[in-house]
């Protein structure tokens, strides 16, 4: 399975918190958000309106004397990230439909751009079908690769865009090659997939120790917080990354236990 369809395929889930594994521990995501042109019909309907997006909208130019806003939307850490991405509206994307723009491929990074459609979900309905663009860098960790830094870019699909989404396609072939060389590139890697929303003490446990990896809190300081947000992990890592960035986590919650 390609990152893509593994990154997407969890994304497009109800809990997107598997995502952790595909993100750096530094790394960086921003999103930005548009509507296609001034007057455009398609705002008319509430059920297309991108306020989701543009309430979490990065941008320097109409935003500039807005620091603290800035900052809330700069999204910094994969518990960050991934808290925000929980946030955002629950999606299916057509897969068939991407398109895939390789910009930089070298043993130390990688870089491409991801553009298509995908529908809004409203629980079993889905509603809005949107456009987007989603920048990916990637650089080697471990076996594989991990997201750095994405930029996520959402607006309303044109009425041609709506037209082709989700259409079934002819089967197509195709290799990548490294530029300069008659190389492929091999294939971005796989996302390990966690097992979340414990059941049991033993599920619990495995829970401490992924938290506590993820936010750098000991043990005892990362069972505390799961379980005062009722062992919602979504809700600990937004929690923890508020407190954290506010610097009300007290220094003892980061001494490691023997």
């Amino acid at each position: 399975m390609t990152f893509l369809e593994q990154y997407l395929g969890i994304y497009d889930t109800d809990n997107r918190e598997p995502l952790l594994d595909a993100y750096h521990d530094e790394a960086v995501m921003t999103i930005q958000a548009s509507y296609l042109r001034a007057g455009n019909p398609q705002i008319e309907h509430s059920y297309t309106r991108l306020s989701p997006y543009i309430s979490e909208a990065r941008n320097l130019v109409s935003r500039s004397q807005e620091t603290s806003r800035l900052e809330r939307c700069f999204h910094q850490g994969k518990l960050d990230i991934v808290a925000f991405l929980n946030r955002l509206p629950k999606t299916s994307h057509d897969l068939q439909g991407l398109t895939v723009d390789l910009t930089v491929a070298m043993p130390n990074l990688i870089n491409f751009c991801v553009t298509g459609c995908f529908k809004e979900r409203n629980g079993a309905r889905e509603t809005s079908l949107r456009y987007f663009q989603r920048t990916f860098m990637l650089i080697p960790l471990n076996n594989g690769f991990v997201i750095i830094s994405e930029m996520l870019f959402v607006t309303n699909a044109t009425p041609e865009q709506i037209k082709v989404a989700f259409k079934v396609r002819a089967p197509t072939t195709t290799s990548t090659v490294v530029p300069g060389t008659s190389e492929p590139i091999r294939d971005l890697p796989d996302i390990p997939s966690l097992s979340i929303g414990p059941s049991n003490e033993e599920k619990k446990a495995q829970l401490v120790v992924q938290f506590a990896r993820e936010s750098t809190m000991n043990e005892t300081w990362a069972m505390k917080c799961l379980n005062e947000n009722e062992w919602n992990y979504e809700k600990s890592a937004l929690v923890f990354t508020e407190l954290h960035k506010n610097g009300q986590i007290p220094a003892e919650a980061f001494v490691k236990q023997v």
